[in-house]
C-alpha cells in the first residue's frame, strides 16, 4: 500500500473544537466547575476556559452596560435587590431580608482603629462580591480579584535596590580625597587577608560602584 495515499486522507493539524462557547457560558452560570464542563462537552479544561473568556469578551463588547454595572459594584455603589426580597420587605416592613447585604461602614464614622475598620470594610465588600459573583467565579479567578484589590490598596515600591551604606560611606571618603589602598582597606571587609586575585575583583567592584554613584549624583545636579 502506498503510504502517501494513506497520509493524504488523514486531516493535518489538531482537530478543531466543536463545542459551542454559549454552552460553556450557560453551564458556568449554573455553577458547574471547569472540570465538569470539560467532561460534559468532551473538551479540555483549558479549552473550556478559553471559550468562556472569548465569549465573555464578546458579550462585554456588545453589552457596554455590563462593564458599568461591574464598576458600580467594585466602587461600593448601591446594588439592586432581587424582586422577591423587595416584595418580602413590602409585606413586612419591620423585618429585614435574610439575604440582604450588610451596610458598608461609613467612611465618615470616627475611626478609633483604622486597621480594624479597614479590615471590616474589606470583609463586607468581599462578602458582597461573593454573593454577587461567587457561583460564577473559580478559585483562580477569585484569587485574581483579590490580587487586583491588593494592587489598588498597596502601592508598588520604588524600583531598584536601596543604596548600600558601605558604598555610601566609600563614596563620601572618595569625594573627600581618599584613594588607593587606604580606601580599599577601609571599605572592603577582610581586604588584608585576601589573595591578589580576590583583591583585584573587589577593588574593581568597589570602584565601579563609586563611579556609578558619582554619575547618578551628577545627573541629579543637572
Amino acid at each position: 500500500m502506498d503510504m502517501s495515499q494513506v497520509n493524504a486522507k488523514r486531516p493535518k493539524g489538531r482537530p478543531r473544537c466543536s463545542a459551542n462557547p454559549q454552552e460553556v457560558i450557560d453551564l458556568r452560570a449554573r455553577g458547574r466547575s471547569w472540570l465538569q464542563i470539560a467532561r460534559e462537552l468532551g473538551i479540555g479544561r483549558t479549552t473550556a476556559r478559553k471559550l468562556y473568556e472569548r465569549q465573555a469578551a464578546g458579550n462585554a463588547a456588545t453589552h457596554p452596560n455590563q462593564k458599568q454595572f461591574t464598576g458600580e459594584i467594585m466602587n461600593g455603589a448601591e446594588h439592586t435587590k432581587p424582586p422577591a426580597e423587595d416584595a418580602r420587605q413590602v409585606d413586612n416592613p419591620g423585618t429585614p431580608a435574610a439575604d440582604a447585604p450588610a451596610a458598608p461602614v461609613e467612611a465618615t464614622a470616627p475611626l478609633e482603629s483604622p486597621f480594624i475598620t479597614s479590615k471590616e470594610i474589606a470583609r463586607q465588600h468581599g462578602e458582597m462580591l461573593r454573593r454577587q459573583f461567587g457561583e460564577r467565579l473559580s478559585r483562580i479567578e477569585a484569587l485574581r480579584v483579590a490580587t487586583e484589590f491588593k494592587t489598588a490598596l498597596v502601592p508598588k515600591r520604588k524600583g531598584g535596590r536601596p543604596p548600600s551604606d558601605r558604598i555610601t560611606r566609600a563614596f563620601e571618603d572618595w569625594k573627600a580625597g581618599m584613594r588607593g589602598v587606604t580606601l580599599f582597606a577601609k571599605h572592603i571587609p577582610g581586604w588584608h587577608k585576601h589573595n591578589r586575585y580576590r583583591r583585584m575583583g573587589e577593588q574593581k567592584a568597589l570602584t565601579d560602584a563609586i563611579r556609578n554613584r558619582w554619575r547618578r549624583e551628577s545627573a541629579k545636579e543637572r
